[in-house]
């Protein structure tokens, strides 16, 4: 009997062995594999973590309302659950941010962290209950660790915005000191987790950004543009024509003819109108002059002034515009900026100014239908489309500093920056739309003597207030001495201020830092001093001789229907041919390297040396030829270009073959001589 006990447990640890090293192997594998790869393991850690949360509950459950030998038991088992995985993470991060090529430690803690906080809640709840609240749920506990874990956030206040409270369930030092503990042992481990994780993601982003920055300047491509392009808020104008019409007489009647006639009359309009904004905002001297001119002809300030003063007046304003605009002037994120805030201020809210002109001057009517009224809703459809629109746009604009040419790093800064700032203001004019709404809504309440702004003015000022007041560093309200005089309280209204705070921070405050250190990447370049001179030439000549030799294989045969031999290609580069190839990713891969290889050969050999002059030429060269093979495919008429192309770049590693093996002849030591 002992003997049959014994084989099976040999048998069962021997299996638990053969998993233990399965599992490692994966990991190990999957270390290295790029992040996406991480989600699956992540979606059987999450799996894993609800069955063993979702037991030891079941257990706590269970003697939670025993005697405190009971709870006691029921604690130091979710503690002792707990606290290895508690010990995994701290560690491994730790190790991590010492050495961050320890990819297995980060995974392995990145996988843990999960189970490690909702144990560590279990834990702690379940020592809060055994130590004096029995008559307490053990999710009134768990929601007071939660809440407690949630507080900790920095930036976002999420449990005073959503008034969100707890009461503590121990009131001495018992339950102070569990509180400390439960600060000190769970949320820095895990908090440090999420920041390790969000470096290494950061890293890679500027890593690819930073390529993708010298392929494009391979490609020999221009800067991207960022016009925006259709959207459905442009269907929201003719939507509220409908909603403004509706009901006002039967189905089959004129009025509801004149509704339909009059949606489709919005929606055109608002598609030419979105055309012709785009096309003014790519010209800026237009909208400024128009600006201009409505500034000195149809204010009150300048109404008594003669025609040429006006005219006068006009070209100064127009110039003074321009000086003080274009610095900040960034398409679209400006102009859709300018649009955003004035149909926000002038048609959302009961009491927004330009809705109310139409509704009380515009007195035509069709078939019974109030033009006046239901323009003015049509227009405020159109304010509240536009701002979530606006939002749904921010995390999909493509940096310029990433596409743009080299020797215009400065201006792809300069216009990332300005994006940046302008989306930030684009986030907060959408935060100030919902704030109106909830507020017309009856779902937030006005807090304060009043500041004689309409509903969306003052909505706006809220927003502004709350992300500035949020923002890491000095309190910008504080140093300005500015308090709100009127505040908008309520749960929803508190969401609406965390998500634009969430919002600022993830697509404006953190890609404007991201920028920043792909500049830095862009223009400084420090060489490798620890790469051999002789190393880095021989890394140019070989990755420039692989694109040369698969463009050579490439090249059309003279003889008709002759067909060119396959050749694969070096190693280090890619099996496929420039003909066949959907991308070009491999061959701008090739390239890239000899780029950044240029730049430390540089640092080394200087501007002026025999070695550098022959290397630029010859990467310049096959450049060119790879642009010509890429962008010439299927055209017969560019084969003669091509294959000068080609020749030439083959005569330019020649050169610089021969520039090396000088260079080396040059760098032997003389021989030694005999007595």
């Amino acid at each position: 009997m002992v003997t049959r006990i014994g084989s099976v447990a040999r048998h069962w640890l021997a299996t638990l062995d053969r998993l233990w090293d399965r599992a490692q192997q994966r990991i190990d594998a999957t270390a290295g594999e790029p992040l996406r790869s991480w989600l699956a393991p992540l979606g059987q850690a999450l799996i894993a973590t609800v069955a063993l949360v979702g037991l030891t509950r079941l257990l706590l459950t269970s003697t939670a309302h025993g005697n405190s030998l009971v709870r006691w038991l029921g604690a130091a088992v979710a503690a002792l659950l707990a606290l290895p995985l508690l010990a995994v993470v701290t560690r491994n991060t730790i190790i991590s941010l010492i050495e961050p090529a320890h990819r297995r430690l980060l995974l392995i803690a990145f996988l843990a962290s999960s189970a490690a906080l909702a144990l560590s809640v279990e834990a702690f709840s379940a020592v809060t209950l055994a130590i004096g609240a029995p008559s307490r749920s053990l999710w009134s506990a768990e929601r007071f660790y939660l809440w407690q874990l949630v507080d900790s956030i920095p930036l976002l206040r999420l449990t005073d915005r959503l008034q969100w409270t707890e009461p503590p369930l121990l009131h001495g030092v018992d339950g102070r000191a569990l509180v400390l503990g439960f600060k000190l042992l769970v949320i820095p481990p895990l908090a440090r987790v999420g920041l390790t994780m969000y470096g290494f993601i950061e890293n890679r982003r500027v890593e690819r950004a930073h390529h993708q920055a010298i392929a494009t300047h391979v490609r020999g491509t221009a800067n991207s543009s960022l016009t925006s392009s259709l959207g459905l808020f442009l269907l929201a104008p003719a939507a509220g024509v409908i909603w403004a019409g509706w009901g006002r007489a039967p189905l089959w009647s004129l009025t509801s003819l004149a509704v339909v006639a009059v949606a489709v009359a919005a929606l055109v309009t608002t598609i030419l109108v979105f055309a012709l904004l785009n096309l003014l905002a790519e010209l800026v001297l237009i909208p400024l002059l128009l600006a201009a001119v409505a500034t000195v002809w149809f204010s009150p300030w300048f109404a008594d002034v003669g025609f040429w003063a006006k005219v006068g007046l006009t070209i100064v304003a127009w110039f003074a515009l321009w000086f003080v605009v274009l610095p900040f002037w960034e398409t679209p994120e400006l102009p859709q900026a300018l649009v955003a805030f004035a149909t926000l201020v002038g048609f959302v809210g009961a009491d927004a100014p330009a809705g109310r002109w139409l509704a009380q001057h515009v007195s035509w009517q069709l078939a019974n239908l109030p033009i006046g009224a239901v323009l003015a809703t049509a227009c405020a459809w159109y304010a509240v489309a536009f701002g979530a629109w606006l939002i749904l746009q921010a995390p999909h604009r493509q940096p310029a500093l990433g596409d743009a040419q080299l020797a215009e790093v400065w201006f792809g800064l300069r216009s990332d920056l300005r994006a940046y700032v302008l989306i930030g203001v684009h986030i907060v004019l959408g935060a100030a739309t919902a704030l109106t709404l909830l507020r017309a809504g009856g779902l937030a309440a006005a807090r304060g003597p009043g500041d004689g702004l309409t509903s969306s003015s003052s909505s706006l000022v809220v927003a502004v207030w709350h992300v500035l007041d949020s923002l890491p560093g000095p309190s910008v309200p504080g140093v300005l001495e500015w308090r709100l005089t009127t505040d908008l309280t309520g749960r929803w209204a508190g969401l609406v201020i965390v998500l634009a705070v969430t919002g600022v921070v993830a697509f404006a405050a953190l890609p404007l830092i991201r920028t920043v250190v792909l500049w830095a990447r862009l223009t400084l370049s420090p060489p490798e001093t620890a790469t051999p001179a002789t190393a880095l030439a021989r890394e140019v000549t070989d990755r420039l001789d692989a694109v040369i030799s698969q463009l050579e294989a490439n090249l059309p045969h003279d003889e008709p229907g002759a067909a060119s031999p396959a050749q694969p290609f070096r190693p280090g580069s890619f099996y496929a041919r420039v003909a066949d190839l959907p991308h070009r990713q491999p061959f701008e891969q090739e390239l890239v390297a000899v780029e950044l290889a240029l730049r430390q050969l540089r640092d080394v050999f200087g501007t002026g040396s025999a070695v550098y002059r022959a290397a630029h030429r010859a990467a310049e060269l096959t450049a060119g030829a790879y642009r010509i093979s890429a962008d010439s495919r299927g055209q017969p008429s560019a084969d003669t270009d091509l294959r000068a192309a080609v020749m030439n770049a083959r005569a330019a590693l020649d050169e610089l073959w021969r520039a090396l093996r000088d260079f080396r002849l040059d760098a032997e030591p003389e021989p030694a001589t005999t007595a």
